[in-house]
């Protein structure tokens, strides 16, 4: 998973170009992502994989895919923590990878004012006009009652692993 965290300056249209970005870029590796709202101001980005990799193994893939965004465009992207770092870039952010870390889940209510919500998005959702605000705990349930398939349909049935890198301890057999 990447979270997609906009620093100061940096709009909401900028974090869909970045999900677009990663998304690209994991198609590369032939890794099938899924997008949703943070229910704050960024976006995460999920790549479903089976656990074929330990843990270490999927942080370190993601903390490199992280770092190479940075290398490759370092006026838009970061791959470290520090807030003033963040300035007019997008932290894409890979510690959600390792073992025992947390993130929120999809339709998670959030402590926000609007109570918005996590919410899962089809890639034709994710666009320029896009307004995270919309998805809250009011919103949603009609959402849910109007959609005709999961924003995520074939999600669960993924078969993809996480590739091999330098870095990439050997697969579990």
């Amino acid at each position: 998973m990447f979270d997609l965290d906009p620093g100061e300056g940096v709009s909401f249209a900028d974090v869909v170009r970045a999900a677009w970005d990663v998304r690209a870029r994991l198609e590369q590796l032939q890794l099938t992502s899924f997008c949703r709202t943070t229910g704050g101001k960024g976006l995460h980005v999920v790549v479903p994989v089976q656990p074929r990799v330990p843990w270490d193994g999927v942080r370190d893939f993601a903390r490199g895919f992280a770092r190479k965004m940075q290398a490759e465009a370092p006026r838009q992207y970061v791959a470290t923590l520090p807030k003033q770092e963040r300035n007019g870039r997008i932290l894409v952010d890979w510690l959600r990878n390792g073992l025992g870390a947390t993130s929120v889940v999809s339709f998670s209510p959030r402590a926000r004012p609007g109570a918005t919500v996590a919410t899962p998005l089809t890639w034709r959702e994710v666009t320029e006009s896009l307004d995270p605000m919309k998805f809250t705990i009011a919103t949603v349930p009609d959402r849910l009652k109007r959609q005709k398939s999961p924003p995520w349909d074939g999600f669960a049935e993924l078969d993809q692993v996480v590739p091999e890198t330098s870095a990439t301890p050997a697969r579990r057999r």
